[in-house]
């Protein structure tokens, strides 16, 4: 909202409350008032913010009072839009041009994006039209498939066609192009706001989580809590950004929200143990509760953090590749980044480190550079997650010299040489052991 007039903050203690706790910087001066103190808003200096449950009702009241919507008031959805604009970033540098396949439906529900250059439609009767105020290029009008990101704003349905076209191209999927682009939006921070804003608060369940770690994957998300639990991405590192900024997003500090009202909005109930175990013993409060802790904004940085940015390992395991795999030099030139940001912005300020999980922490070059500490002084923590080939009394060592606390998990599936073998392949029990 760039209107510099004072807010009256106009509804329901919660919901104003959450507001400032999201997205104090988007509002100015301002004044909260009750729904039964009308009477003490001054419309000549300032305009009427409705922040309830029943904007609606609000709105044809202010109507009958003479009030026209944008003038003298405005709608809390409003200013939630404004964080939109603020956070729709792309996973990329952005060294190409910024183009969405599709102006259907799907397309049709994000809605305009001032980054995206063009839109590519292989309907021929778009030809020569615009969509959302940007040129519509059907796929055989261009040439340079090397100089645009594209991503897919079509239905699941034709991605398959879409993708087999693209990699003729000698596009690669996750680097050129890039999948199903409404999941992103799905979690745009106005659409978050609204969901946790409309969720009953829960009685007898807390948990944390949400504030006090992060995750980080090899395409430079982040995530709260992790990936699996908690699904809206909260930053991406390949942002002209630092670790501190995307951890103080506006949809990191909605997921940390929904852990202070106490919704758990975002929060997977099949994946979190936590919730799966006690979800038919939760109850909640009234929606309009408002006795959570706002003034909790959680940690500078999270105290735990698990890092898993590079896949390469040492073993070919059925459960999680075909063969063996290592980052080739393009990915490890793009992880480097991530890798550096991390290390310098991240490592000093965190209690513990969770490395790694996705490969090889021994093994993989990108991770060993990370994990060895150089700084002189011990790190507090760190969390191995290792198949324990290459844990030898070197490596050992230098953890020792490194950090303060050391905890180890050891994959090993296997209690004979045999199954082992079998089961983790390419490992040695002679070495394991």
């Amino acid at each position: 909202m760039t209107d510099n007039r004072k807010k009256y903050l106009w509804g329901s203690k919660r919901y104003v409350s959450e507001m400032i706790y999201v997205c104090e910087d988007l509002l100015g001066e301002y004044e909260f008032i009750p729904v039964d103190k009308f009477q003490d808003i001054s419309l000549v200096e300032g305009v009427i913010v409705i922040c309830d449950y029943d904007m609606e009702d609000k709105a044809e009241y202010l109507n009958g009072k003479g009030m026209e919507y944008q003038k003298d008031y405005i709608m809390a959805k409003d200013i939630f839009l404004e964080m939109d604009k603020k956070e729709i970033r792309f996973t990329i540098r952005k060294d190409r041009k910024i183009v969405f396949w599709g102006c259907g439906e799907n397309a049709k529900k994000i809605g305009r994006i001032e980054d995206v250059d063009f839109y590519i439609d292989s309907n021929e009767e778009l030809k020569g039209k615009t969509f959302e105020g940007k040129k519509i290029l059907h796929p055989d009008e261009i040439d340079d498939w090397k100089s645009m990101y594209i991503y897919l704003a079509v239905s699941i349905r034709y991605f398959g066609e879409i993708e087999k076209f693209l990699d003729k191209k000698g596009l690669v999927k996750g680097k050129d192009y890039f999948g199903n682009i409404n999941k992103a939006f799905q979690y745009l921070p106005s659409r978050m706001m609204m969901k946790t804003l409309h969720d009953k608060p829960m009685k007898n369940f807390y948990c944390e989580m949400g504030m006090r770690k992060v995750d980080f994957s090899g395409d430079g998300s982040m995530h709260a809590c992790c990936g699996a639990r908690i699904a809206p991405v909260i930053g991406n590192l390949f942002n002209n950004s630092t670790v501190w900024e995307e951890w103080n997003s506006y949809t990191a500090k909605i997921v940390k929200l929904s852990m202070i009202n106490k919704t758990y909005s975002f929060c997977s109930r099949e994946k979190c143990s936590g919730l799966k175990a006690r979800e038919s013993q939760i109850e909640y409060e009234e929606i309009d509760y408002a006795g959570a802790d706002y003034s909790n904004k959680g940690e500078k940085y999270p105290p735990l953090a698990t890092i898993c940015i590079d896949y390469t390992c040492n073993l070919k395991c059925g459960s999680c590749r075909e063969d063996y795999k290592i980052a080739s030099k393009d990915e490890l030139e793009n992880r480097s980044i991530l890798a550096a940001k991390i290390s310098n912005e991240l490592m000093p300020n965190v209690d513990e480190i969770i490395m790694a999980g996705n490969g090889e922490m021994f093994y993989s070059k990108l991770y060993r550079d990370m994990w060895i500490n150089k700084s002189g002084e011990k790190r507090k923590g760190i969390i191995v997650k290792s198949n324990g080939l290459l844990f030898h009394e070197k490596n050992w060592k230098l953890l020792e010299e490194g950090y303060r606390e050391i905890s180890l998990d050891i994959s090993i599936d296997g209690a004979s040489k045999e199954v082992y073998e079998e089961v983790r392949r390419g490992g040695k029990w002679e070495v394991l052991c």
